[in-house]
């Protein structure tokens, strides 16, 4: 509990974390930011993506998929899904998320409809600094090649997230 409010001080002072695929979890659970994980406590039996290529659409416009193609490939592996519209909360920047359908293109994928027109990647104003999440690994070795640019990206951002946005 100290290390997540040292974190928390972090942010609000200005500073960025990056929570990456189940990382993201964390973020939800002890940051009381407005995010829900829809894959979280479903079971298997109604979805499961074990490896998984899957089809993204990028916010080109946003810093956070920076360099990225409009429609891209990531390593989906039991990693958080981000439903964000529910929420409608201010301070959310969504630069990723998964198209309505066909979204397998490698790989297994049980549950496609729970996660279709998902976020997958997004940013959070906390205080005067910013949560990323992202629902995937992009340092992973076995990523897909392009996908290093949303962590670079995010490691780039500069300053707060109010000064990203001008």
């Amino acid at each position: 509990e100290e290390g997540i409010e040292a974190l928390k001080t972090y942010a609000k002072g200005g500073g960025s974390i990056i929570f990456m695929a189940g990382a993201s979890d964390l973020a939800i659970e002890k940051f009381g930011i407005p995010v829900k994980n829809v894959v979280d406590g479903v079971s298997s039996k109604q979805f499961f993506a074990p490896g998984s290529m899957l089809r993204t659409k990028f916010e080109t416009s946003k810093p956070l998929a920076y360099g990225m193609p409009a429609e891209g490939l990531v390593l989906y592996d039991s990693a958080p899904v981000f439903d964000v519209a529910a929420t409608g909360a201010p301070g959310i920047t969504a630069a990723a998320s998964y198209p309505s359908g066909k979204l397998l293109q490698s790989g297994w994928l049980d549950g496609e409809a729970l996660i279709a027109s998902k976020t997958s990647l997004l940013e959070v104003a906390y205080g005067k600094g910013r949560l990323v999440l992202t629902g995937f690994g992009p340092q992973n070795r076995a990523q897909t090649h392009g996908t290093f640019k949303v962590l670079f990206n995010a490691i780039y951002l500069p300053g707060p997230m109010a000064t990203a946005a001008k």
